[in-house]
């Protein structure tokens, strides 16, 4: 996982006041702080030196305004657990103590004795690594943010590291080892003859046939329906089409039977009875001539055009 090392001295805030004390800044004194930022930037807090200062004062963290203890990192991240302080303040630094920080879960801030003059001039940075067969100790230091050993800086470190903070984080943020993909050698080329250009032989056991053209059945035709039902009408059942097969039988019959009721009317009229017949039956044929007329009109409506709106 890739992170960042910060710096008291950065622009963004390195003027910003140290806790509540008036004249101190963070580029001045902050470097504790900025070792805090540092620890839990390493554990994925994503948290600058400015942003911590404000939470620190803020919550009223500081002791006489702006000196930090050595847990306080914890009180604001749970999951970084503070765990102990190893002391050498009048004894040369065991750095035996730094073994244990090799490992990623485990962090430290070394205090140092960061001048030769006379009296201790603290100075607060992060613990980078070990080196045990050459004894090589390095930080981040606080002051630029530069990776460095401390004997390049500061000078022997057994003699000017004061004290060891330690930390302990969450072991969720180990960055995952790079792993190089495994590569599957390509299988022997063997001898591969190019593809001709001349069309695939079919072996002879296979007869070849020519292609015929798909055959077409005409669907079967229905023969016509000649009968015809009689349709019903918003008026109700209406006779048959005078061109249906039903229609011209219906009109013939009675066409035929009209014609023979005309021939018997007129052969009794021309006989020797006819006017006594005439008087007897009159009565009852003046009343049937409706009935005649009705009859006259269905036949005259079966042979003309037919009309519908329906």
């Amino acid at each position: 996982m890739a992170y960042q090392n910060y710096s008291q001295t950065d622009p963004r805030w390195a003027k910003q006041r140290l806790g509540t004390v008036n004249g101190i800044n963070l580029g001045m004194a902050g470097c504790y702080v900025t070792a805090f930022a540092n620890v839990a930037e390493h554990f994925g807090k994503n948290v600058t030196p400015g942003q911590l200062d404000d939470i620190f004062t803020d919550r009223r963290m500081y002791v006489q305004g702006n000196l930090c203890t050595d847990d306080m990192l914890t009180r604001i991240y749970s999951d970084i657990k503070f765990t102990g302080v190893y002391h050498c303040e009048n004894v040369p630094c065991d750095l035996s103590v730094f073994n244990e920080f090799n490992n990623y879960e485990h962090e430290a801030i070394v205090e140092l004795d960061a001048s030769a003059a006379p009296g201790v001039q603290t100075h607060f940075c992060r613990f980078f690594d070990y080196n045990v067969s050459s004894g090589v100790v390095r930080i981040v230091d606080s002051q630029d943010g530069r990776i460095i050993s401390i004997a390049s800086r500061y000078g022997d470190p057994k003699a000017v590291i004061l004290k060891v903070v330690k930390y302990v984080g969450p072991s969720a943020f180990r960055p995952a080892p790079t792993v190089m993909p495994e590569i599957t050698p390509a299988p022997p080329v063997e001898n591969i003859t190019p593809p001709s250009s001349a069309p695939p032989s079919i072996p002879p056991s296979v007869p070849v046939e020519a292609p015929q053209a798909p055959v077409v059945v005409p669907p079967p035709v229905s023969p016509p329906d000649t009968t015809t039902p009689v349709v019903t009408t918003p008026d109700g059942p209406r006779l048959p089409d005078r061109d249906s097969a039903t229609g011209r039988t219906l009109a013939t019959l009675i066409q035929a039977g009209f014609a023979t009721l005309t021939v018997a009317i007129v052969t009794f009229l021309l006989s020797p009875d006819a006017a006594t017949t005439v008087a007897d039956v009159a009565p009852w044929l003046l009343p049937a001539l409706p009935v005649a007329v009705s009859i006259a009109t269905l036949i005259n409506n079966l042979n003309r055009p037919e009309v519908r709106n329906y």
